[in-house]
């Protein structure tokens, strides 16, 4: 159950399975734990718990960990065989308070010394019953493909057309990504970011160089990212997640396509 909404979702799954067992005749360990620092509950059923971890019974190997957030994520990714009974969507509706991008290093060296997640954590009120820095999640997403689509007539100049075909010249991922950040700024305007791209779609170092008539993103995850000036559905079908386009350079809008599909 979530604090302060009282929504509630049923889940199981077996405990072996590809995702946790190495060998299907090992025993395994569960420990369960809690962010409650007076939490000790040794026996079952258990209750206040914010996550379990699994070990091979045997040598203590760990295995996997599981946080509400995590199970959920691995779920529609079908990285775990699970039974959810209830609507999961509202549990991944997230209040987007910074956009960032780490294209030139690691992003967990960049997070290491973020100012910006430093002052989240230390301002940041608790909504529950917990403590503020346990309801912060970091939402890490990657670019994984890109395409691009070029339409001809009978006058279009062969040439172009075969030098297009043979030789394509799709931007870089961290181009996509440093325009992806742009545009999410620009869409949800997060109180913590200050620089607010106000001249995006136009950059120096996006998309706006490529001067495509249109292109747009896509964020493949079950989740919401919601802020005061709007909302994006995401969705792991991509016949039902929000489009972001951007018509020729200068239209930025979120498309839905979860009535139309």
């Amino acid at each position: 159950m979530q604090d302060c909404t009282g929504h509630k979702i049923s889940c199981s799954f077996p405990l072996k399975q590809e995702i946790t067992t190495v060998n299907e005749s090992a025993d395994l360990e569960i420990r369960a734990g809690s962010n409650n620092p007076t939490w000790n509950q040794t026996e079952p059923p258990l209750s206040g718990i914010h996550g379990i971890q699994i070990f091979n019974d045997t040598d203590k190997t760990f295995l996997l960990w599981l946080s509400p957030d995590k199970f959920i994520h691995h779920y529609y990714n079908h990285l775990i065989e699970a039974t959810i009974i209830g609507d999961y969507r509202p549990l991944t509706s997230f209040d987007i308070l910074y956009v960032g991008k780490a294209t030139d290093q690691d992003v967990w060296d960049r997070l290491g010394t973020h100012k910006t997640l430093q002052e989240i954590l230390s301002v940041l009120r608790p909504v529950g019953n917990t403590i503020p820095t346990h309801e912060i999640c970091l939402l890490l997403f990657e670019v994984t493909s890109k395409w691009e689509f070029n339409i001809y007539d009978s006058q279009s100049d062969p040439y172009v057309i075969g030098e297009h075909l043979a030789n394509p010249m799709l931007p870089t991922h961290n181009t996509v990504s440093m325009d992806a950040e742009k545009a999410l700024v620009t869409l949800l305007n997060p109180s913590f970011n200050t620089v607010k791209f106000k001249k995006y779609p136009f950059s120096t170092d996006g998309l706006h160089k490529f001067d495509y008539n249109g292109f747009a993103f896509q964020f493949l995850e079950d989740i919401s990212l919601q802020s005061e000036k709007g909302s994006i559905f995401c969705s792991s079908n991509e016949n039902e997640c929000d489009l972001i386009s951007i018509v020729d350079n200068k239209e930025v809008e979120i498309i839905s396509l979860k009535n139309s599909s």
